[in-house]
């Protein structure tokens, strides 16, 4: 059901735009469908197409945020999200998880408060503040309570936070199994896992990850959180397939003049 729910999605998001091939929300919506389905490369050859051709949709730019971050294009992300805000101030993009795969994590924060996605806490956490993380953790898991697999986050970081490693396996268990297959939402688990001193838990959601379409190496490589990974062979393998794989994409990135238009 959930892929034939994704097929209708895609179907009238492609309609959509051979109605109105200037409707920058749906190139936005088409893209965000296209990462969330492990295709974060077609979505970003498409959008740099799109915006090569002059075209100003802040919209597209957004979706150039998005899609450069998963594929390992941290200044070139930035960079579209700047593009972006010229275009239009009150558009909203996710840029803030740039930031945070880039250790920027103050201006993380200033982009976190008129977000929909919670990062106090794993911004505290990375950078070993755990006790304000664990209060920040709890604020968070209110903020979002109408929202359940942003609220079990929340939980599940306050949980590894404070050292509850059975209950961070019982708070993910439900979302194993879910057919949303967000890579960098996966990642995130993997985090979490790591920290609450889960290594194989931890590189199986990293893997999962990968699968889907996060190849952004330096959010492996970087997290304080995988720092207990480092040296395993497994985790080592996981890092060669992802570089593997984002150098490709960024040869084709090039190739398709995305470097220029977001130099």
């Amino acid at each position: 059901q959930d892929s034939t729910l994704i097929a209708e999605a895609e179907s009238a998001l492609q309609r959509a735009l051979e109605l109105d091939p200037d409707n920058g929300p749906a190139h936005y919506y088409r893209a965000q469908l296209e990462i969330d389905t492990g295709r974060p490369d077609e979505a970003l050859m498409r959008l740099v197409k799109r915006a090569a051709a002059r075209h100003v949709e802040p919209q597209v730019y957004a979706g150039l945020v998005h899609a450069c971050r998963y594929c390992g294009l941290l200044r070139e992300s930035v960079s579209a999200h700047q593009h972006a805000r010229r275009l239009d101030p009150t558009v909203s993009t996710s840029v803030l998880h740039t930031y945070y795969v880039q250790r920027d994590y103050d201006r993380a924060l200033e982009e976190a408060i008129t977000s929909s996605d919670p990062l106090e806490a794993r911004v505290l956490g990375a950078t070993g503040q755990d006790t304000k993380a664990i209060e920040a953790a709890r604020r968070e898991e209110a903020r979002f309570a109408q929202v359940p697999r942003l609220a079990a986050y929340c939980a599940a970081q306050r949980a590894a936070f404070e050292g509850r490693s059975s209950d961070v396996l019982a708070i993910a268990e439900p979302y194993d199994s879910s057919s949303v297959s967000d890579g960098e939402d996966v990642f995130h688990w993997g985090e979490i896992c790591a920290r609450a001193g889960l290594p194989g838990e931890a590189l199986t959601r990293l893997e999962r990850a990968a699968d889907w379409g996060y190849m952004c190496s330096q959010a492996y490589e970087g997290s304080s959180y995988l720092v207990p990974l480092h040296g395993m062979t497994r985790f080592a393998a996981l890092l060669e397939r992802v570089r593997a794989r984002q150098r490709a994409v960024a040869e084709q990135f090039t190739v398709a003049g995305g470097r220029a238009l977001l130099s």
